[in-house]
């Protein structure tokens, strides 16, 4: 079996997944069986200051090869050589070519209803799961040692998207004082200021990216 898994450059790994997408919490232990795949050995240049790993240089599938293959880093740098067989999930991150089963959606009942009553899922869904994870060309090798890249989290704060919904109130408020609306223009408004008074009032327990917002109505110049 080793000796196959050598000849098809296919080497396995645990792939960690957070408890929940954005949280930096593994906590349950999630994790799924990937490949990677490719050549075993890869050149990048590390950043001497920083430890920074840049893009891969060279590849081969075998030592003899990749060590035929001259590199001239940038000053500033020196080359490591990466063995894809020992360290499958580097490899995986800074090339992006590995394999796994689908992972499960992640979904959650929020307690949001839509307009029949029924609940709203928050649904989110893994593809290219390491990126999704971890911020991407932030990989660092430091005393020999690679270090995992920061962690991704959602792109907006709680302060800034508790104020956008506060905004949004204010919106509303204003334009319902205007009287260029027909009566179902103005409805529509009244039921968008709604919907923001609802997140504001019962909902600011739940992370912000998991909530259905209103839809914006037209808003007259």
């Amino acid at each position: 079996m080793e000796g196959l898994r050598d000849q098809l450059n296919k080497f396995p790994f645990e792939m960690e997944i957070p408890d929940e997408p954005y949280l930096d919490n593994f906590s349950q232990n999630k994790s799924q069986t990937a490949y990677y795949v490719g050549d075993r050995y890869l050149k990048f240049a590390v950043n001497e200051a920083t430890g920074l790993v840049g893009e891969c240089l060279w590849r081969a599938p075998t030592l003899e090869l990749l060590e035929k293959r001259i590199c001239h880093p940038e000053p500033g740098h020196y080359v490591i050589t990466l063995d894809a067989k020992e360290n499958p999930w580097e490899a995986s991150y800074m090339t992006n070519t590995y394999q796994h089963e689908p992972v499960a959606n992640y979904e959650e009942n929020v307690g949001q209803l839509d307009s029949e009553g029924n609940p709203i899922l928050w649904d989110y869904s893994w593809g290219h799961v390491i990126n999704q994870i971890y911020y991407i060309n932030d990989l660092k090798y430091i005393d020999g040692k690679f270090v995992k890249p920061a962690f991704r989290f959602h792109q907006h704060t709680n302060e800034t998207v508790w104020k956008t919904v506060a905004d949004h109130i204010e919106m509303c408020t204003r334009e319902l004082e205007r009287l260029v609306y027909q009566p179902e223009e103005k409805t529509a408004i009244e039921d968008c200021k709604a919907g923001w008074i609802d997140i504001r009032d019962n909902f600011q327990h739940v992370h912000h990216w998991k909530l259905k917002y209103p839809d914006m109505p037209l808003i007259k110049p």
